[in-house]
């Protein structure tokens, strides 16, 4: 068994996510791809809403879109 299937069953190694130490979450969220951000589709799925937010659509065309986050 691989390392990170390990840490997955386990649920985590103990270490917080680097989105929770900079305060870009509140959430009690722990890195279980050892502070490898690509593989994680959390850090994806910010960098998604970020990049959303950020380009020039219409504020009042998307604020009624939801956004699901599976774990």
């Amino acid at each position: 068994m691989k390392q990170k299937e390990r840490e997955r069953q386990n649920g985590g190694n103990g270490r917080p996510c680097v989105h929770r130490l900079s305060g870009r979450i509140n959430a009690p969220k722990e890195c279980i791809f050892n502070y490898e951000c690509y593989h994680c589709l959390y850090d994806q799925w910010l960098d998604n809403l970020d990049s959303f937010q950020e380009d020039d659509h219409g504020v009042d065309e998307n604020k009624d879109a939801v956004f699901l986050l599976v774990a």
